[in-house]
């Protein structure tokens, strides 16, 4: 996958944004892809609790 600079990262991120409005969500973010070790545990363990539905 090609690299993007940092005026490309911008335009794309505001295409996104805007596409997301467009569509009816009141907000959009774009983080950072990291691996989240502890956080994908608590996901977890909140999944297997059965919290899922509180999602709907």
């Amino acid at each position: 996958m090609p690299a993007f600079d940092q005026n490309q990262q911008y335009k794309l991120a505001q295409r996104l944004k805007l596409e997301a409005a467009r569509l009816g969500f009141d907000a959009c973010g774009i983080a950072k892809a990291q691996q989240l070790d502890e956080q994908a545990k608590r996901l977890e363990t909140w999944l297997a609790n059965g919290k899922s539905h509180s999602l709907c």
